[in-house]
């Protein structure tokens, strides 16, 4: 629709023009309102923050909306099933009309091969690097350079895919050319763009586990490393692999980092979509748009019901007194 903003015109300027100067310029823009807003995220966080504690938790309570329940159902639940059902029908009609029209559709194998590779390798990577970030947090929160590299990790969170893509292309280019158009390039930068979803997640996880419970551990005499098999990770595991889950859906139908960085030739779900909706076939894209649809909804319906049952044990375990 030509409507323009950040992300367009950096789009527009990277392939284009020539000069990548003006392109970087508005990234710079993006990247200062990011950290503008990730600075006044901070201060409420610290000025509101909850500490949760067994003790000191109290259970929620119900307020009867009265007349004003109607409207509010039908806005709670209108706006899920309309984000959801909208594509599917869209989609649906899409790959109906190609069917109709005896159109040549098949299945996008080698999409899905390499979507599923590069997603799981992204969100494994993410998800150590996440939980070390997390602990980090937890355990030295109150140094400078902790605080530090967590607002770092948001800003870029902030900032447009197009130009993180960028800033890993100028980089590569400049001082590990080796590394450009590599998969170890693609799945590092997808690593670092999608961090905050497994840092959160696995922070919100380690948080809960009350620190008694290392204590009684140390006690004993457990090892690091034994604590972390027989305590840390039965305890955070669900909170950690929702993250990751998070972080694979995400990587499964990330377009710009995907296109810019990716090896020639390589092919995921949601570039071969992009590359068929360019070439104005719909029916052609709407298969990996509902593979893209019905993989989001199948993980979706695993993680949530998972992570809130184990979420429940962890907190009931975590406050166990000794």
């Amino acid at each position: 629709m030509r409507y323009d903003t950040f992300v367009r015109a950096i789009y527009i300027q990277y392939e284009a023009s020539f000069n990548r100067e003006y392109a970087a310029a508005l990234g710079l823009i993006v990247m200062a309102l990011s950290a503008f807003l990730v600075l006044i995220k901070t201060q409420i966080h610290q000025r509101f923050l909850f500490k949760a504690s067994g003790k000191n938790h109290r259970p929620s309570k119900k307020v009867d909306l009265g007349v004003w329940r109607w409207p509010v159902s039908i806005i709670a639940y209108g706006i899920p099933i309309l984000a959801l059902g909208l594509p599917i029908v869209v989609t649906g009609y899409w790959l109906v009309l190609g069917l109709s029209s005896e159109e040549n559709l098949k299945f996008p194998i080698s999409a899905v091969t390499g979507s599923f590779s590069v997603a799981a390798a992204g969100a494994l990577v993410a998800g150590a690097l996440g939980l070390i970030v997390a602990y980090i947090s937890l355990h030295h929160h109150k140094k400078l350079i902790t605080r530090a590299m967590e607002n770092v990790i948001h800003i870029q969170y902030g900032l447009p895919s197009i130009a993180v893509a960028l800033a890993f292309v100028f980089f590569t280019i400049r001082f590990a050319y080796p590394l450009y158009q590599t998969f170890s390039l693609l799945i590092l930068a997808y690593s670092i763009r999608f961090l905050p979803h497994t840092t959160g997640a696995s922070k919100t996880a380690l948080a809960h586990i009350h620190p008694r419970v290392y204590d009684g551990a140390k006690s004993l005499g457990a090892s690091r490393s034994r604590i972390f098999r027989t305590i840390t990770w039965p305890l955070a595991k669900a909170g950690i692999l929702g993250g990751m889950t998070m972080t694979f859906l995400n990587i499964v139908k990330e377009l710009p980092l995907t296109l810019v960085l990716s090896p020639v030739g390589f092919e995921t779900l949601a570039t071969n979509m992009w590359g068929s909706m360019e070439e104005a076939f719909y029916a052609r894209a709407a298969v990996p748009a509902l593979i893209i649809i019905l993989l989001s909804g199948l993980s979706i319906t695993w993680v949530i019901p998972k992570t809130a049952r184990e979420g429940n044990s962890q907190r009931s375990e975590s406050n166990v007194e000794y």
